[in-house]
């Protein structure tokens, strides 16, 4: 299971609730054809300063699109 980094500490299972959530934003990263797959990263930018960087890789595009539809309209509240 991949972890997620949080105040300097990889974190299983890490839960962020929607209030916390600064700002969000996604880069692209171009794959390698063969090897990987094109791909985004997506930061959260927390309320106390913290950065936390998500790889949603190995889904659907569409299942993809719509973990990151939810968070955006939820942000915007």
């Amino acid at each position: 299971m991949d972890t997620k980094k949080y105040n300097g500490y990889n974190r299983k299972g890490l839960h962020v609730r929607y209030d916390e959530i600064k700002s969000f934003s996604q880069s692209f990263h171009p794959g390698i054809f063969l090897v990987t797959r094109d791909c985004h990263e997506y930061s959260l930018k927390l309320s106390d300063g913290a950065t936390i960087q998500l790889w949603l890789h190995g889904m659907r595009k569409e299942d993809e699109e719509y973990i990151v539809d939810v968070i955006r309209e939820h942000i915007k509240k």
